[in-house]
């Protein structure tokens, strides 16, 4: 306890108050749970990232992080029976999430206003909008294609369920910087299993961007 005050005290005699604006690239790919049932397997997506943090320093460079961003991610899975049904191909190109990821993390003072900042840390992201495609076989022996809202309301019948618009996990970045400009690598670590499919799939996901801080106290 005297420690942990002691480590207060020092931590709080001085700190700085930033916000940041960030944009970059996405890449998604679902971890798939078929434990070798099934021949199902996934593909990635490219897409983006746009947002804005407010970051809080302490005196002894410990790093408080929270932000919003709009992302947009998707994914395909590829398999003979996805679902035990006559669906090849699940295909969801244009998901769309506002995201909310916290971290915490280090600061290390490198020469020439360079650092470096490892974090780790929690999101949470509500899916806004999403579209996607199946392929497969027809009851005629028919190949066909059809489109469906991924979060929408399904048709009756169906073989599927919508997506989850929930999803939340673990997430860790490493971000280096030079004054006011940084360049940051981050990995998102989906721990919700998205129900409609046998496989239930999860969020795995790699970024980089570029950010700048245009405010600081």
């Amino acid at each position: 306890m005297f420690c942990a005050c002691c480590l207060h005290c020092v931590c709080m005699q001085a700190q700085e108050w930033s916000l940041d604006a960030e944009a970059g690239y996405l890449h998604n790919k679902y971890k798939l749970d078929s434990h070798g049932m099934t021949d199902e397997y996934a593909e990635g997506n490219h897409g983006f990232r746009v947002g804005a943090n407010v970051v809080y320093t302490l005196k002894c460079n410990v790093v408080f992080s929270g932000g919003l961003a709009y992302e947009r991610t998707g994914g395909s899975i590829y398999g003979t029976k996805i679902n035990y049904h006559n669906i090849q191909a699940i295909h969801m190109d244009k998901l769309g999430y506002v995201s909310v990821p916290v971290h915490v993390g280090y600061k290390i003072a490198l020469k020439k206003k360079f650092y470096l900042c490892p974090q780790v840390g929690l999101y949470g992201k509500v899916g806004v909008k999403g579209y996607g495609s199946m392929e497969g076989v027809d009851g005629y022996g028919q190949h066909y294609e059809a489109g469906f809202g991924v979060f929408g309301d399904i048709p009756q019948g169906a073989h599927y369920a919508n997506m989850e618009r929930l999803d939340a996990g673990l997430s860790f970045a490493y971000k280096i910087g030079w004054d006011r400009l940084a360049l940051s690598a981050c990995s998102q670590l989906g721990l919700v299993r998205h129900r409609g499919f046998m496989q239930g799939p999860k969020t795995r996901a790699f970024g980089l961007s570029l950010s700048y801080t245009f405010w600081r106290k």
